[in-house]
């Protein structure tokens, strides 16, 4: 996910760099004002992008704390009321996350 997220970054650079070279090379305004435009896209949908990967992520612990909880919970019963909760609270956590995210894609769109 972060080699993902990682490559993202890369290739968003890569075309802001190919961008500003291009309006180097064309001075005219109107390109100029076509250039912002895209740039102004591009930069919505890998943001976009990226909290989709966040959620993702968010997605996959929550899944992995799920399995970690139910593996536990046959083998000790003496802590796992503690362990419960603390599962609990992260689970609380990461919705709470999400649905930040959520609220950020809203208003991106």
């Amino acid at each position: 996910m972060m080699m993902m997220m990682m490559m993202m970054w890369m290739m968003m650079m890569m075309m802001m760099m190919m961008m500003m070279m291009m309006m180097m090379m064309m001075m005219n305004l109107m390109m100029m004002m076509m250039m912002m435009m895209m740039m102004m896209m591009m930069m919505m949908m890998m943001m976009i992008m990226m909290m989709m990967m966040m959620m993702m992520m968010m997605m996959m612990m929550m899944m992995m704390m799920m399995m970690r909880h139910d593996d536990d919970d046959d083998d000790d019963d003496d802590d796992d009321d503690d362990d419960d909760d603390d599962d609990n609270v992260m689970m609380m956590m990461m919705m709470m996350m999400m649905m930040m995210m959520m609220m950020m894609i809203m208003k991106m769109i």
